[in-house]
């Protein structure tokens, strides 16, 4: 992808690095290669898409359900180079898409993954539980 896009995408592989680092590099990109080994996203995918990242990783339609969804921004991906790397190019030749893919990953974060939310569930749980 490299020399396929040299002008056009930086690559950066940010494994086995401090948080503190990690979350430097979310800054300065547009998408998040995350995991491809899942059926669902992980943290990280929800911090990248706290701020507006478009995410690659493992997710699965059997997930929407338990996130009560009909669909998510993540874009789906296998543990297979070819796949990922047609993903990647798909997105270097949409470019223009770029804002409101990262747009759509923050508003899906807020509505679904937002701290109040989370709390409340858990209070809901709670409660029901604490009778």
């Amino acid at each position: 992808m490299k020399k396929k896009f040299p002008n056009e995408a930086e690559f950066i592989v940010a494994d086995g690095i401090p948080i503190s680092e990690y979350l430097k590099i979310i800054e300065r990109v547009n998408v998040v290669v995350d995991q491809s080994l899942s059926y669902s996203y992980g943290m990280n995918a929800l911090i990248s898409m706290a701020k507006g990242k478009i995410v690659m990783s493992g997710a699965e339609p059997e997930i929407l359900p338990i996130y009560n969804v009909k669909k998510h921004p993540v874009i789906n991906i296998k543990p297979n180079i070819d796949q990922i790397c047609s993903q990647i190019e798909n997105i270097i030749k949409n470019m223009n898409n770029i804002p409101r893919m990262g747009y759509e990953s923050r508003v899906f974060v807020e509505n679904v993954h937002s701290n109040k939310l989370i709390a409340y569930k858990f209070l809901k749980i709670w409660n029901e539980f604490s009778k």
